[in-house]
């Protein structure tokens, strides 16, 4: 299966479970291809079998820039560009798994998985598996890449009973 990998970093977090991601699924014999969230479309997602949205969580300043507003919780910025194309996208029935980094020492920890996984809501396409929030993922990352590639390793095999089914 060819599997899109979108993700949004800001410290390079997410791009680093994505290779942990990738790897996994290659012993499950599935491609997986990482694009970043700017430089990717919403027909870009109809070119693969599946897609993963990953995403950091972090706080933002309120669009007019008057009031220094900390909004936390968001996804990364590049995510929220991607978001609002999406709104006008239909992914039916596309297989899409959410990943989202965070830090629970703030409120909204992994707040960002929950709107990708609207996004998947949103564009009727059909959600696999259960999201993955790793908390402060360089912080304790032998533990977090353990965890990460334990979910992929499930999810893969999830993927796979797509293309057998």
């Amino acid at each position: 299966m060819r599997i899109l990998l979108i993700y949004g970093t800001n410290t390079s977090g997410t791009y680093e479970a994505g290779t942990v991601i990738r790897d996994v699924f290659k012993k499950h014999r599935h491609t997986v291809t990482l694009k970043a969230a700017k430089n990717t479309k919403p027909q870009d997602v109809k070119r693969y079998d599946a897609a993963i949205f990953a995403s950091c969580t972090w706080g933002k300043l309120d669009k007019t820039g008057k009031y220094p507003v900390w909004l936390e919780g968001q996804m990364h910025w590049d995510w929220d560009q991607l978001a609002a194309k999406f709104k006008k996208s239909s992914l039916k029935g596309t297989p899409i798994a959410v990943v989202g980094l965070g830090d629970s020492n703030y409120k909204y920890f992994c707040r960002a998985a929950t709107y990708l996984e609207d996004i998947v809501k949103l564009t009727e396409a059909k959600k696999i598996g259960t999201s993955l929030r790793i908390d402060r993922f360089h912080h304790t990352l032998r533990e977090n890449r353990r965890k990460v590639e334990q979910w992929a390793d499930a999810t893969a095999r999830r993927f796979s009973k797509l293309t057998h089914a």
